[in-house]
């Protein structure tokens, strides 16, 4: 892996009859995967964060990596409060109290969960909020990359909208590698510095694009046809 990248995938098949992907992400580069439902993004993802083993091909990352699976709901430990589910990686790591409690509190902070839930356990929560959880908890690590599956998809209009921008200033100001499955284009445009396209038959690499190639290409790759 070059010294520059974060992750790197050499003809890596995520499962049986996959397309072999081959994909590398710099330090500080949020990668948006994006296809049709089935298409392999999430098992792919899952690859990347070292919860499955993919078919064949090399695939190389840092040693941690956070994580937020799209069934974040079962990802949560119930008889955990929810300040103690988003610290929970923390425990993994040798920090000082102080350090331990920076972390956590940026964490909540960036999503935005307030206070009187963190006291809570997860199962007395709306499924938004528990998605928040997630998030946080996969932010607390503060590894140098962080997978997305879906991260959004559970939250009304206006709270979607407002931590896009909250997370995309935390991830900037960090400096934080990142790739994201979603088939949201505005959590796409708002959080990725590029685009690639998983297609095809198999899940082949189709497209590979800088997000500032606008919202127009954007749309005809995710539809399958021409931009204008």
């Amino acid at each position: 892996m070059s010294s520059e990248a974060l992750i790197e995938l050499r003809a890596v098949r995520a499962f049986a009859g996959a397309a072999p992907v081959s994909l590398c992400i710099g330090r500080g580069e949020r990668v948006a995967l994006l296809g049709r439902n089935g298409i392999g993004k999430s098992t792919l993802l899952r690859a990347i964060a070292g919860l499955a083993r993919p078919e064949s091909g090399s695939l190389r990352r840092p040693p941690c990596v956070g994580y937020m699976p799209q069934d974040y709901r079962a990802s949560l430990l119930p008889w955990l409060s929810v300040r103690d589910n988003v610290a929970l990686p923390l425990r993994a790591l040798a920090l000082s109290t102080r350090e331990h409690d920076a972390r956590l509190d940026d964490a909540i902070a960036v999503v935005g969960l307030p206070g009187s839930l963190l006291g809570q356990t997860p199962q007395r929560l709306s499924g938004g909020e528990q998605q928040l959880v997630a998030l946080a908890r996969s932010l607390a690590w503060q590894s140098q990359v962080v997978l997305f599956d879906e991260p959004l998809s559970a939250l009304d209009v206006s709270t979607r909208a407002s931590l896009r921008l909250r997370l995309a200033a935390s991830l900037e100001a960090r400096g934080l590698g990142c790739v994201l499955v979603s088939h949201d284009l505005d959590d796409v445009l708002s959080l990725a510095t590029r685009w690639v396209v998983l297609g095809g038959t198999a899940g082949e690499l189709v497209e590979d694009q800088p997000v500032s190639v606008g919202r127009a290409a954007l749309e005809a790759a995710v539809l399958g046809v021409k931009a204008p």
